[in-house]
């Protein structure tokens, strides 16, 4: 897949540098003798986060790569955004 839509692209990548961010955060937490529960919690939202940029990966895919697979399709592109959505709550 090769995401075509800057909009989306730069969501991503916003989301993903977020995610480093938490990511550097926990790993001065964890040099510094942060409590565990301190070091869960932050890692827990830095994989929810994460789940958020993959659900918006998959999205991206169903819209821009699996709706070229034919002329537009209103009920194709509904059925789309549930299986996203469905995908989604799942985590």
């Amino acid at each position: 897949m090769n995401l075509q839509s800057e909009e989306a692209r730069a969501d991503i990548q916003r989301r993903l540098r977020r995610i480093e961010g938490q990511l550097r955060g926990i790993d001065g937490m964890l040099a510094n003798g942060r409590s565990c529960r301190e070091i869960v919690q932050q890692l827990n939202a830095a994989n929810a986060a994460l789940q958020g940029a993959t659900h918006q990966v998959v999205r991206a895919y169903a819209r821009e790569c699996l709706s070229q697979s034919g002329p537009p399709d209103p009920a194709r592109q509904a059925a789309m955004e549930e299986l996203v959505d469905l995908l989604a709550s799942a985590r």
